[in-house]
């Protein structure tokens, strides 16, 4: 990056932008009037979002602020760094919380929203970033991220059956094929490194 490309400035406003709406939401979705189920689906989602912005900012900044709650105070808005470790941390939290709320579907049969899969497919990811960068398992709470978990999960995944491969690959790019067989979650707006 120079000082004139102005990318990494908006990544990083994109990104905490989505966290903290994410905190905004958690914070507030008691006062909702509307079902249990309705609550805890939405908060699944907002968790996988929020772990989705934390990943990304992790692997284009890793040192960076964890803020889990609405910043209404003006005094806090400095935040300091966090260990990429703790955010990571956090972000399969958010996923293991997400994972038990959200439908074991596809997105597709799920109107685009994230599912179990998705949640269980990111956290794998996660997993393996965290290993292969920092050579660290995860906590998600008192749960421990390791190899033998994320091949479990991975394994889930698999003999699930919900997902499989389309047999020409040059079709993946079709339109038909958006939310296809193949994926378990599509983030148009995904900004990678």
């Amino acid at each position: 990056f120079n000082a004139n490309d102005i990318t990494s400035e908006s990544v990083w406003n994109i990104y905490y932008q989505g966290v903290a709406r994410a905190n905004t939401y958690l914070a507030n979705v008691g006062r909702v009037d509307a079902s249990d189920d309705f609550k805890n689906e939405t908060s699944a989602e907002v968790k996988f979002l929020r772990a989705t912005f934390y990943f990304g900012l992790v692997r284009w900044f890793e040192n960076v602020p964890l803020i889990t709650e609405p910043l209404l105070d003006p005094e806090k808005y400095n935040q300091p760094q966090a260990p990429p470790q703790n955010v990571l941390n956090q972000i399969a939290k958010d996923l293991t919380d997400a994972m038990v709320y959200l439908p074991k579907t596809s997105m597709k049969a799920n109107n685009g929203h994230a599912t179990y899969w998705s949640a269980e497919a990111l956290l794998a990811r996660v997993y393996l970033y965290c290993k292969g960068v920092y050579g660290t398992d995860l906590k998600a709470g008192d749960v421990t991220i390791d190899a033998a978990k994320t091949r479990t999960n991975l394994d889930e995944i698999i003999n699930s059956k919900t997902f499989d491969l389309i047999p020409v690959y040059s079709d993946i790019w079709r339109k038909q094929n958006e939310m296809g067989i193949e994926s378990f979650y599509e983030d148009t707006s995904e900004l990678e490194s």
